[in-house]
């Protein structure tokens, strides 16, 4: 847990300073979306990457992987729940960032599905890859949705 709180301490103080950083995050918790929104009102540039797969029981899966490779445990239900979560909160994180690039890892190579930039205060997409898997098609269509409400 210390290393947890040690990261918020060093994201808050570059935010503080001014400083330009990134971090990594499995994005299921509402405080992710504050601090990015924190961050806009500081003046940041806001690039999101954002890695997903087809369905949290390929993630369950690479888990079973990871220990048996002699890697660290989670589980089911948290993987499950986070993956639940972490999709609920994509759009709200697409609208607030200027750049965002979404990447399907449900296959043998990662690769990009959606890319949407931030244009005269609106976000715009310039590149999606069809067919979208569908979580990028849930996370896309609620984003426009909340870009047509006033």
């Amino acid at each position: 847990m210390w290393a947890f709180h040690e990261a918020e301490r060093q994201r808050r103080a570059c935010l503080t300073d001014g400083r330009d950083f990134s971090f990594e995050t499995v994005f299921s918790h509402a405080s992710k979306l504050d601090f990015m929104r924190d961050a806009k009102t500081a003046g940041y540039f806001i690039r999101l990457l954002f890695v997903a797969t087809d369905s949290p029981h390929l993630n369950v899966a690479r888990v079973a992987k990871r220990v048996k490779d002699g890697g660290h445990d989670i589980e089911t239900d948290k993987v499950v729940n986070r993956y639940r979560r972490t999709l609920d909160l994509l759009p709200q994180a697409m609208e607030l960032a200027d750049h965002s690039v979404l990447f399907d890892n449900s296959h043998a190579t990662m690769h990009a599905v959606v890319t949407i930039k931030r244009a005269e205060g609106r976000l715009t997409s310039f590149g999606v890859q069809h067919p979208l898997p569908n979580w990028a098609e849930t996370a896309l269509s609620e984003h426009k949705a909340r870009q047509a409400q006033p």
